[in-house]
């Protein structure tokens, strides 16, 4: 008899604290672990101004932790969100870089893609548009024969659309132009 109570009492042990196993297992959430301590990491970065890396460190462990999708979609809306205030507030060569960091960080060609906010042809479309701009108040700052804030303007497209022929050869002549100018005066 004092066997069968041992073993009763062990069985309701035992089946009192599976509940609490179980629960205590759901409620190990995303928070613990690699994928905790990324959320931290890349919000840390978020945070700190550093948009590429929060980036980064989604897309360096996404393939092991599909969980961290809703967070890796967050982050590339709110850094959007931030390339668009900064271009509302026409800090265009800020807004650029933004927009340029998004389109070559490859969150657009991840397989959540249709679930971002927006895709290349709209980070394309406002990096033309932020160059656009820029090169505009060159072209004013040009027109007034202030070549080396005209040039300083130009530069600043460069980072974020490095291929802008227009703006290369815009460069180069108001700088012969400067040159020019320069050897005149002495």
């Amino acid at each position: 008899m004092s066997n069968f109570r041992s073993c009763r009492y062990w069985f309701l042990c035992i089946m009192l604290s599976l509940p609490g196993l179980s629960c205590t297992s759901a409620r190990i959430d995303i928070m613990s672990g690699v994928p905790g301590a990324t959320i931290r990491q890349a919000e840390g970065f978020l945070k700190a101004g550093e948009y590429k890396k929060a980036l980064d460190t989604y897309a360096s462990v996404y393939d092991k932790h599909p969980e961290l999708r809703d967070k890796f979609i967050s982050t590339g809306d709110k850094v959007r969100n931030i390339a668009d205030a900064a271009f509302q507030e026409k800090k265009y060569p800020e807004a650029g870089l933004i927009y340029h960091m998004l389109l070559k960080s490859g969150i657009t060609a991840r397989d959540f893609a249709a679930s971002l906010s927006f895709n290349p042809a709209y980070l394309n479309g406002r990096i033309e548009a932020c160059s656009e701009a820029l090169t505009e108040m060159g072209l004013v700052k040009y027109r007034e024969e202030k070549l080396e804030e005209a040039i300083a303007t130009w530069e600043k497209i460069l980072p974020f659309y490095p291929d802008n022929k227009g703006v290369m050869k815009a460069v180069a002549t108001a700088t012969r132009q400067l040159n020019n100018l320069n050897k005149l005066d002495k």
